[in-house]
């Protein structure tokens, strides 16, 4: 956290202020920001780097990871996240990644 704090831009006599979900969100990877608040500048503040929106975010990899190694499955993920209140992909997708690892 420190190291994103230091690295945000912040005008001279500016505020930080944290931006939940200042992107779209994929499954787990959420991409939140630091805002500037004299010019509003938003920096990016993820735990994980982005990936291209072509590959699978990191997060999501260690989720489908974890539901292939566990046996979980598709059904009790879902259930898991939906309690969480985050969005989970759709069926056949979730198949397609856990096979593609």
């Amino acid at each position: 956290m420190k190291e994103c704090i230091d690295i945000a831009h912040i005008c001279p006599g500016g505020r930080l202020e944290l931006i939940i979900d200042s992107g779209k969100s994929f499954g787990l990877f959420h991409k939140n920001g630091l805002k500037c608040s004299i010019c509003n500048k938003i920096t990016d503040l993820t735990n994980f780097p982005a990936q291209s929106s072509r590959q699978i975010q990191e997060p999501n990899q260690r989720l489908y990871a974890a539901s292939a190694i566990s046996g979980t499955g598709y059904d009790t993920t879902q259930f898991v996240l939906a309690l969480l209140g985050i969005s989970m992909p759709h069926r056949s997708t979730f198949y397609q990644q856990v096979h593609n690892l």
